[in-house]
């Protein structure tokens, strides 16, 4: 291990920058380089910030997140998001740590997975964003909100899978509508397309995302390459 190690609680007395202290001393002593510790503290409280015993000094790194303002950062990324700024993700993650006047941490997390899910970038990044808030926040969040809240992440990346499978889905049943159609009718063929075109675009969406071979999907589903792509577009984007 090496770089910073992060301690997140509530407030720093003496005893713990003690305990702290002997952390960073184990840990330069086991891998021979300047070790160092951020502490994150969560609430406003009267906080010991170095500890200097004349042969001994320890000053670490405290950022204390229950002094920033919860509601305020939550309206500027909203706006920023809005304006197309981009926002700082590393912000948003430790959002459910701030200090809020009218939201529990519960509500702050909820708020910071609905603008994770309007942050530009994959669905893939944007679920990670929310695991890692989800995590920053374990010990200020009960576990049933946590388990709530998670259904919501999941509900969010799943409903994209589906907007992407019916959009292309319609498209390939119409190809292969005309064929039923030819043979059952236009209106019933183009139906039935319809239909088969949303399953087949779902099944490409999760080979897509088992990282196959463009091609080999193609050919196995008996669509064009472009369509595959387009579809594999329409995820990232």
């Amino acid at each position: 291990m090496s770089g910073a190690e992060d301690v997140k609680q509530n407030y720093v007395s003496k005893p713990d920058l003690i305990r702290f202290c002997e952390y960073n001393l184990h840990l330069t002593k086991a891998y021979d380089n300047r070790e160092f510790i951020t502490l994150i503290l969560t609430k406003k409280a009267p906080t010991v910030k170095a500890i200097d015993y004349q042969c001994l000094k320890f000053t670490p790194i405290i950022v204390n997140l229950g002094e920033r303002d919860a509601d305020a950062t939550i309206r500027r990324l909203r706006q920023q998001i809005e304006d197309g700024t981009p926002v700082n993700e590393l912000e948003i993650v430790y959002l459910p740590l701030y200090h809020s006047n009218s939201l529990n941490p519960a509500e702050i997390l909820k708020q910071c997975v609905e603008i994770i899910s309007k942050v530009d970038a994959t669905e893939e990044r944007k679920t990670k964003l929310a695991a890692l808030a989800m995590v920053a926040s374990n010990k200020l969040v009960d576990k049933e909100d946590l388990d709530k809240i998670w259904e919501d992440v999941k509900k969010m990346v799943q409903l994209k899978i589906l907007q992407v499978a019916e959009e292309h889905g319609i498209a390939i049943g119409q190809e292969q509508g005309i064929a039923i159609g030819q043979e059952q009718g236009i209106a019933i063929g183009q139906e039935q397309g319809k239909e088969q075109g949303i399953d087949i675009s779902t099944a490409i969406i999760r080979a897509l995302k088992a990282n196959e071979v463009v091609e080999s999907i193609a050919e196995r589903f008996k669509v064009s390459i472009d369509r595959v792509m387009q579809i594999q577009s329409a995820l990232i984007a």
